[in-house]
């Protein structure tokens, strides 16, 4: 598996992932995004991405979804990774994220990957710097 940036031909698979992963909304454009858009791919097939939007004091990640037949797989802890390398090489210290009710698998990864929950639930956070 590789963890690349998307490129425009991305755009269609990670409009699938979102769909299969229910966190599609009807009224957004996702044909642009600012900041950090990754993919995650195995056997040229994209199977997973994450969007961060790098900042201070945090940097927020947006999204972080892989296709159900790839979950439980190293997918998000490589483009956790990859994210975490891209800040940290930028002078961004901190991040956070937050989880939706169906976001267990990406609670897992990111403890595991050393992030905290916040006291208001449903944040985790790091500082990576």
């Amino acid at each position: 598996m590789i963890v690349r940036p998307a490129q425009q031909d991305d755009l269609p698979h990670i409009l699938a992932i979102l769909e299969q992963s229910e966190m599609r909304a009807d009224d957004v454009d996702y044909s642009r995004w600012d900041g950090v858009l990754l993919v995650a791919v195995r056997q040229s097939e994209v199977i997973g991405f994450l969007h961060a939007m790098p900042g201070r004091p945090y940097s927020v990640i947006t999204h972080i979804a892989v296709v159900p037949a790839h979950r439980g797989g190293r997918a998000v802890s490589k483009l956790m990774e990859s994210v975490e390398l891209l800040l940290r090489a930028s002078g961004y210290g901190n991040w956070f994220t937050h989880l939706y009710e169906k976001g267990e698998t990406l609670r897992e990864a990111t403890r595991h990957w050393g992030a905290y929950e916040s006291p208001d639930p449903g944040y985790l956070y790091k500082r990576i710097l």
